[in-house]
């Protein structure tokens, strides 16, 4: 006998858990915008130059991303959703972990 999947998402029903699930990435989204800034404005600074920039951009960006993706688990799912939920998740540990290996193994 075949059961029904549990709820994987946050609806908009449960008003508190999705407001604040949606705030909090919010949070974090402005945070990681943020410190990009801080990154363009300091990037010729010796400190910077030696974190390498290009790489902690790529990093922000996928940090970016996954703050992004929680946008695509709120609410009750749709086609578009449910197809961008996987590549939105495989785009942020790529762009995480790719420029982090890249940056860590450049040298060798």
């Amino acid at each position: 006998m075949l059961r029904a999947a549990k709820r994987i998402y946050v609806d908009w029903d449960d008003i508190i858990e999705a407001i604040l699930l949606v705030s909090l990435f919010s949070i974090g989204l402005i945070v990681t915008v943020a410190a990009l800034i801080v990154v363009m404005i300091h990037r010729s600074t010796p400190i910077m130059n030696y974190s390498s920039p290009r790489f902690v951009f790529g990093m922000a960006v996928g940090v970016f991303v996954g703050f992004a993706n929680v946008f695509v688990w709120t609410g009750g799912p749709s086609s578009a959703s449910c197809e961008a939920r996987p590549w939105l998740l495989i785009l942020n540990f790529a762009l995480i972990f790719g420029h982090m290996y890249a940056k860590a193994f450049r040298f060798l």
